[in-house]
């Protein structure tokens, strides 16, 4: 994953939780435990 492509993901997640009923903060956990997972697959 190069910089540009991690830019935009992580924007689009941040502006998908907020049209999430959930919490910032669950979603942002869940998020870097996504980015977390995908990184140990690089």
């Amino acid at each position: 994953m190069n910089e540009k492509s991690f830019e935009i993901f992580s924007s689009r997640t941040f502006f998908m939780s907020f049209n999430s009923p959930r919490t910032l903060s669950e979603e942002m956990n869940e998020k870097k435990q996504q980015i977390f997972s995908l990184l140990s697959l690089v």
